[in-house]
């Protein structure tokens, strides 16, 4: 059983369950959907909300189609060597050319001095939590940088006591992977067993001909059923909005809404209506979208049997207020779906303009997410002995960069809390800004944020802004194109 990640924003009123839709989004750049929010379409006739039809779903051209893990029996091997572990699902994927890449320069990454420098690109990722007894399922990526291919590419796992193979009891096992072509990644899928509880972290080594060894690991925390038999399941909902809950005027807030048919039956005429004041201008919003005074609509048309789709809309913060509420609201002839709500409060703009964007929202879990945050001096006198700390909820930092250059120096980054404090120039002058480029790989479905803080050593300087996102499971869905 996955972990989930849940952060509630906005008004308490109106369900707040586990999120349970997704996006076709893996990986992001070759996904059809994967391009920017259409203008609101003015007034007028109902339009087409542009779902593909789930059964007629291919993977196109680049991205990974996750199979499910087959279990077999390993073969022989010698006592002396990790068995080969058949558990092991791989499935190709052929990495994108450089210029898909967002940034021209790579990224400081975190703790690069302690990993070997390697030619192959390597990452796992696992839930964060499961019950004793439940299967976990580990997704391994693997990945050739340079131009030549690498051979006899071996992956070893090692486990501790209280994870277990499927099919037989080592303590280790070997995956032969072959030859990797130039710029070729593969990742692979093994399930274990969680037989014992607390946090159990499994080791993982891989390397290639005249290749140096590069380790990686990853932790799960094993639980026993009967302790979190007092915590009730998330519940799904059918009507989820999420978003940020406060913003300084003349910036942007971008909401996320779902839609879900869990009634077991299709739902013919679904129309879904975001209500909103006066204070928040549409300036972007998915495609189908119809624009009215104080409210946006689509018409969803069929909604099938447990049906997920997302709607993306993005407001301008023109005024002031302490309390704005946006309401979500969907119809049909036999759905009947309680509104939701969310408020954003609004402030002025104080000395230190802090703001967040996020690069890829809503994404899948194991897909990479990009912020960028900008620090501008909005005040009179030059900043001095500032910093900014980033708190992520959810997300796993994997690169930094400052004014589009790799930052290590000064950056401390405790990778069991997320925290990463990054000492800012002490010459931000009036008007000067700072742009921090921050890539995290998302690792638990449901709501994640990043958290920003600047302060200033000797004063009560403190400003704080978050930026949530939208974490998606794992699984075959639909999606609204954009």
């Amino acid at each position: 059983m996955s972990g989930t990640f849940l952060i509630v924003f906005g008004c308490a009123s109106g369900p707040n369950g586990q999120l349970t839709a997704w996006r076709l989004t893996d990986p992001p750049q070759r996904s059809p959907f994967a391009r920017p929010l259409t203008a609101p379409i003015p007034t007028g006739q109902p339009h087409d909300a542009g779902r593909p039809a789930q059964s007629q779903a291919t993977p196109q051209d680049g991205e990974l189609n996750l199979p499910t893990t087959v279990r077999q029996k390993p073969t022989e091997s010698s006592p002396s060597e990790p068995a080969t572990e058949e558990g092991f699902d791989s499935h190709d994927l052929m990495a994108p050319s450089p210029s898909d890449d967002a940034f021209p320069v790579p990224y400081a990454e975190f703790e690069l001095a302690d990993k070997p420098v390697s030619p192959l690109k390597f990452a796992v990722f696992a839930p964060a939590t499961a019950f004793q007894g439940d299967d976990v399922t580990i997704q391994i990526t693997v990945g050739n940088e340079r131009s030549t291919p690498v051979e006899d590419v071996i992956i070893v796992c090692r486990l501790p006591d209280g994870l277990e193979f499927l099919e037989f009891p080592d303590r280790a096992s070997q995956n032969k992977l072959g030859s990797l072509n130039a710029r070729q990644e593969r990742t692979l899928d093994l399930t274990l067993n969680c037989t014992g509880i607390g946090q159990l972290c499994v080791t993982f080594e891989v390397t290639g001909n005249g290749i140096e060894t590069v380790t990686e690991s990853v932790c799960v925390e094993c639980t026993s059923p009967a302790a979190s038999s007092t915590k009730p399941p998330l519940p799904s909902e059918p009507l989820e909005l999420i978003g940020p809950s406060e913003r300084t005027i003349g910036s942007r807030a971008e909401f996320v809404l779902t839609v879900r048919n869990l009634t077991g039956i299709e739902q013919p005429d679904v129309h879904v209506t975001l209500e909103h004041e006066g204070v928040l201008e549409t300036r972007e919003a998915s495609a189908g979208a119809i624009r009215r005074p104080g409210r946006l609509e689509w018409d969803l048309g069929m909604l099938r049997i447990d049906e997920r789709v997302q709607i993306q809309v993005e407001f301008e913060c023109l005024s002031l207020t302490d309390e704005t509420r946006l309401t979500a609201s969907v119809t049909g002839q036999t759905f009947d779906v309680r509104p939701v709500k969310a408020c954003l409060k609004t402030t002025p703009r104080e000395e230190v303009d802090l703001d967040i964007v996020d690069g890829e929202d809503p994404v899948t879990m194991g897909e990479k997410v990009t912020y960028v945050i900008h620090v501008t001096n909005a005040g009179l006198e030059k900043l001095s002995n500032t910093s900014l700390l980033l708190l992520t909820e959810g997300l796993q930092p994997l690169g930094l960069m400052v004014d589009e250059k790799p930052m290590t120096s000064g950056v401390s980054y405790d990778r069991s809390t997320g925290r990463i404090t990054i000492p800012l120039s002490d010459d931000l002058r009036p008007d000067a800004t700072r742009t921090i480029t921050l890539q995290t790989l998302a690792t638990r479905a449901g709501a994640a944020s990043l958290n920003a803080i600047v302060s200033q050593q000797g004063t009560t300087l403190s400003i704080t802004t978050s930026e949530p996102t939208v974490i998606n499971p794992l699984g075959n869905s639909v999606a609204l194109d954009k």
